[in-house]
């Protein structure tokens, strides 16, 4: 994300994996300081989510959390239900 700093908004989509963020999100966020962010977090997982949002919450420390979105087996579960469910969040998020 070259430009971060000057973005009023983020949407950080990611995988679960063993209920919380994975390495790569978790580096990304210790390693770049966001601050005073509207933050829109969609977590693609297992049915597992453990401490994944507390971890987030905690990392984006502030910032806005604005909105959440939890995919449980989104593949499993049928990849149309899951493109439905994110545009009607995301139709919802840009209200």
């Amino acid at each position: 994300m070259k430009n971060r700093r000057k973005a009023c908004s983020a949407l950080c989509g990611e995988a679960c994996r063993f209920g919380t963020c994975a390495p790569a999100v978790n580096t990304f966020l210790s390693e770049n300081q966001i601050k005073g962010k509207k933050i829109y977090l969609l977590v693609c997982n297992g049915g597992n989510m453990r401490n994944t949002w507390k971890n987030f919450h905690k990392a984006l420390e502030g910032n806005e959390i604005v909105s959440e979105l939890d995919l449980v087996y989104p593949i499993r579960n049928g990849i149309q239900d899951a493109k439905n469910k994110v545009n009607q969040w995301i139709k919802k998020a840009m209200k």
